[in-house]
Order: structure tokens, then C-alpha cells, then sequence
């Protein structure tokens, strides 16, 4: 059952609301009665309550008599130099499937990551502050991305005027302050049956991966280990994202579509390895008015055309957020969302295409299509670094193609490449030296040691390193090294599709590192490793990362 409300935290919700504009981030300055009684309430209605986390409560505590020391809760973080910041967004304030009640769906990002990152997003009715649907979500240890809905099984009937309000609570690291921002969505629009996306899609050829794949800067050769790919020969990295599909409302568009409907568009970085970085950033306003000039109407339906790639002269039109400033393994979701003019209707038609992990569309009545997460591929060792066929020739690690056979590390049949990708790189990369060996990549590629794929910034001296005539002891610590250049990281195949530690690597300068798909499953056990969670949390959120452990255990 939804927990029943009283009237001062309604009248609470109302104030609150008030402060700030549909889309605007609020940071709750906890210092003031009402904000605090509001961001307490907030969490304990949407089922964050005082025993299933304590830590939270006794940290709103902290964060107040913090903030009244200090004198206010500080500006919000600047966004980082490529635009992305800290942030939330509501994909819908929409209807439960089958029935006129109140629902809501949206994420909320952390920009560099948070050690603690819990969300409750509630939706009211805007006239009474009533509360109509809550729901929560946390993220212990990995607060770069966190998507959360409301509870659709004890949400009350659908009103009118409805609002939809997002807190986010987080802390960056152990000891550092406890921030609590929001962002609301009013929902006055018409929710029609969910938009048909043709893409972006998974396709039936990429099968070990659940996300969609996007490679950018792709060396020439197969094409095979991707959804889609732009600008492939070239090293030009950039977010670009398809987006191709229609929407059926119940009465016709109101022509034409582009100076009427309003888009909107989000993406959302989540992390791909402990240094992940996180942040939302809104599309450029160019490519806003790309969407506009994509759009057309027939009747009721409105279409979207802002296709992939189809071959190397022929980029297509996808949505550009700029320049990709990371290394491979860092997951992507995006936001699209379409308020459309409806004749004779006295609100517009909402329409929205979300990504989430695992694409699972919950409701398909509720005017928001759900597809998988985007996985970005890119980088990761030196492209002058050579590796050795199986036939005994040598090869530029940039110059490999698709197809080619590479001996195998555990001595068994060849492994063929997939694909190479190739990226630019100006930065700070790490030097490994094993003996008269000498290897440029990025701070994150593994590196295969006795003890299994090591991150290259996190080797030590004394680490057993695979080289091609066995194993050789690190003498020196890895070192930063300036590097100026196109960083590689190929993807090898072999029988069975599945990612074996074995065999998905390649002796690159005769040091044995992971291939694409090694590496990105070596992330993800990473950053899920609960005894390195629980050591980078603040000892009052242990009880409630525990917590989340059982639920999770029992979900």
C-alpha cells in the first residue's frame, strides 16, 4: 500500500515544487525546515525508511547540521568540459499498464562517480500535493548511473495535473558531504501506446553482448561484433546515436510537425570501470533542431528519421552529442522524448524512447519505448605496437583486419580477429616495461598476470606478467607516460561466443594483454566486487548496503 500522507507533507511537497522549474536541478538547502522535513519524508514515503536505511537517515541528519555550519548547501558542480554534469532526468509521468493510475520512470547520474547514490522518485497531484506513486532505488560503490520507477502495484488513480519529482541523495566518497538534489516533470499530456523503434535495435547477429553496440572509429574490416557503426576508416569519435521510429496518438498531428512538436534528448554516462565518469548532458541545440527537421507527420502518427550509418560515404543523420572522451567498456543510455500538438486536443501527445539495462519494456501502453543500454566501443593499447600472426609475421597492432589469426595464449587453435577499433588519444597513458619488453596503453586495459587480467594502473612490483615464453616478474611500477597517438583494442572470436579468460587475449610486444571482450567483462566483475564496494564506503552506509545486498538476493 502507498503510505498515506498528511497535509503539512503535502503542503511540503507543494513548497518544494515550487522552488524550481520543470526540469531545472534543485540542490535542497537542509537548512530550512521545510526542505529537510521534505527530503526526509521524500525517501521514507518511497520506501527508504529509517530501518531499511539507517545510514541514509543518520546522513540527512549530518548533511543538515553540515550545511547549517557551513552556511548552505554550495553551488551545484560545473558541468565538465565536455558538458556533462550531475543530474536527473523523468523519461514519463504516465499511466500503469491497463489501468488510469499514476506512474513514473527516470535515472539519476552522478558525475566521477559516487561511493553512495540512493534516488525516490514520487509523483503527486499538483493541486492537492497528494502523493500518487513512489519508488526507489540505490547504488552502493558504482553512483554513476541509477535508473528508478515508481511501484506500479500500490499507485492511486491517475489525476489531471499531475507532477513527477526525482531527489537524488549522494556522496561522492567516504567522509565527503551528503548532497540531495531534484528535478521534477509536470504530466498534462495525452499517453498513447508505446512509439515503434526500428532504431536504434539489437540485431540477431551480435548475440553475446545485451547491449547495442556502436562502433565509432573502426578500422576497416569486420563489421560483425556491432549493431552499428559510424565513420569506420576514420578516427573520429563522437556520441553519435540513431534514432529512427513513429508514434500513434489519438487524434491527428498538428502539421507540420517541426515548428510544433518540442523534443527533447538526453545521455547518460554510466561507469565502465572504477574511474568511471558518469553525468547527463542534454543534446546540443543544433541537434535539437536536427530532430525538428527529421520529423514528419501523416494523421496521427509522427515519424523520426535520424538513421545509422549504411557504409563509409554514407554517415547517416544520427543524434551527435559531441566528442567521446573515454576508454572502452563505459555503458550509455539515452533519453528522447516528444511533445506533440494534437488538433482538437487540449493537451499533446507524449511519446519517448529510453534505454535501460537489459531493454526490458515493462509496459507497452504507457507511451515510453524501453531499449537496451548503448555500449560506446573504442581503444586501448598503442597502435605501433605490433603483434604476431599465427602464420610468424608481424603486424601493426592499427593495421590488423578483421579475419586475420592470431595465435592463441593457451597454445590451442588460433583466434581469429572480429575487429579492430581505433581512436585518437592525447593524454596521459601508462608505460609497462616486463624486462626488454616495453608496451604503451591506456591506464585501464588488464593485463594478464598469474593473478588474473590486472587494470595497468593497478600492477605492482613483483606481478608474474604472461609474455610470449611464459611469465616474467615486474621489476619497476608502471609509470604515466605523455602519449600522442591512436590507441587499439581488438576483439577476438573463437568457438562458443563466450568470454574466456584464456583465450581472449594477444601478446601485443610479447606482453599478454586482453582483448575488447575480456576487458569489459573484467569491468564489470570489478566494479560489482562487494568487499571492494564495502571498503569504499562511509561506515554509516554499511548497514544499508547490506540491506540492498538481501533485496537483492530475494528480487
Amino acid at each position: 500500500m502507498l503510505p498515506e500522507t498528511t497535509e503539512q507533507q503535502r503542503q511540503d511537497a507543494l513548497h518544494v515544487a515550487s522552488l524550481h522549474t520543470d526540469g531545472e536541478r534543485l540542490r535542497l538547502d537542509l537548512r530550512d525546515d521545510v526542505q529537510y522535513r521534505h527530503a526526509v519524508d521524500t525517501h521514507t514515503l518511497a520506501g527508504q525508511t529509517p530501518d531499511t536505511h539507517p545510514g541514509l537517515h543518520q546522513a540527512l541528519a549530518e548533511a543538515r547540521e553540515h550545511q547549517i555550519a557551513t552556511g548552505g548547501p554550495g553551488p551545484l558542480d560545473d558541468p565538465d568540459p565536455h558538458g556533462f554534469s550531475t543530474g536527473a532526468v523523468i523519461a514519463g509521468v504516465v499511466n500503469v499498464k491497463g489501468q488510469p493510475a499514476a506512474a513514473a520512470e527516470g535515472f539519476a547520474t552522478v558525475l566521477g562517480g559516487a561511493s553512495v547514490l540512493t534516488a525516490a522518485l514520487v509523483v503527486i497531484d499538483r493541486a492537492t500535493g497528494q502523493q500518487l506513486a513512489a519508488g526507489n532505488s540505490d547504488q552502493y560503490g558504482d553512483g554513476t548511473y541509477l535508473g528508478v520507477a515508481t511501484n506500479t502495484t500500490s499507485a492511486l488513480p491517475r489525476t489531471t495535473n499531475m507532477l513527477g519529482g526525482l531527489q537524488y541523495t549522494y556522496q561522492k566518497s567516504a567522509g565527503s558531504p551528503i548532497v540531495v538534489e531534484r528535478v521534477q516533470l509536470a504530466a498534462n499530456q495525452v499517453v498513447q501506446p508505446d512509439p515503434q523503434v526500428a532504431q536504434p535495435v539489437k540485431r540477431e547477429t551480435v548475440t553475446r553482448d545485451p547491449n547495442i553496440r556502436i562502433g565509432l572509429g573502426r578500422g576497416t574490416g569486420s563489421t560483425t561484433d556491432v549493431d552499428y557503426w559510424f565513420w569506420q576508416g576514420s578516427t573520429s569519435t563522437s556520441y553519435a546515436v540513431p534514432m529512427v521510429g513513429t508514434a500513434t496518438f489519438a487524434a491527428q498531428v498538428t502539421v507540420p510537425p517541426g515548428p510544433n512538436v518540442t523534443p527533447t534528448a538526453w545521455l547518460a554516462r554510466a561507469k565502465g570501470d572504477p574511474d568511471g565518469s558518469g553525468g547527463v548532458k542534454p543534446a546540443p541545440p543544433a541537434q535539437i533542431q536536427n530532430i525538428k527537421n527529421a520529423l514528419q507527420a501523416s494523421g496521427a502518427m509522427l515519424r523520426w528519421n535520424l538513421p545509422a550509418a549504411t557504409g563509409p560515404q554514407a554517415p547517416g543523420n544520427p543524434i551527435n552529442w559531441g566528442p567521446l572522451d573515454w576508454s572502452s567498456g563505459e555503458i550509455v543510455h539515452v533519453v528522447v522524448q516528444f511533445s506533440v500538438p494534437l488538433q482538437g486536443q487540449l493537451f499533446p501527445g507524449f511519446a519517448a524512447v529510453q534505454s535501460v539495462d537489459g531493454g526490458r519494456d515493462v509496459d507497452p501502453t504507457d507511451g515510453i519505448a524501453t531499449i537496451p543500454a548503448l555500449d560506446f566501443l573504442y581503444c586501448c593499447v598503442a597502435g605501433d605496437a605490433t603483434v604476431v600472426l599465427a602464420d610468424g609475421s608481424e603486424k601493426r597492432v592499427d593495421a590488423l583486419q578483421g579475419g586475420e589469426l592470431l595465435p592463441a595464449a593457451d597454445g590451442g587453435d588460433p583466434v581469429r580477429v572480429r575487429a579492430t577499433r581505433l581512436a585518437p588519444f592525447d593524454g596521459v597513458a601508462c608505460k609497462l616495461v616486463v624486462g626488454e619488453r616495453e608496451l604503451v596503453l591506456s591506464p585501464n586495459h588488464p593485463v594478464i598476470t598469474r593473478r588474473g587480467p590486472v587494470r595497468a594502473d593497478a600492477l605492482v612490483v613483483g606481478d608474474e606478467i604472461r609474455v610470449a615464453d611464459g611469465y616474467a616478474t615486474l621489476d619497476a611500477p608502471v609509470a604515466p607516460a605523455p602519449f600522442q597517438g591512436l590507441l587499439c583494442n581488438p576483439s577476438l572470436s573463437h568457438a562458443g561466443h563466450d568470454v574466456d579468460p584464456e583465450r581472449n587475449q594477444l601478446l601485443v610486444n610479447g606482453i599478454a594483454v586482453s582483448d575488447y571482450e575480456l576487458q569489459v567483462h573484467e569491468s564489470a566483475r570489478t566494479r560489482l566486487d562487494p568487499e571492494r564496494i564495502k571498503g569504499e564506503l562511509d561506515e554509516l552506509f554499511l548497514p544499508d548496503y547490506e540491506g540492498h545486498r538481501r533485496r537483492v538476493a530475494a528480487a
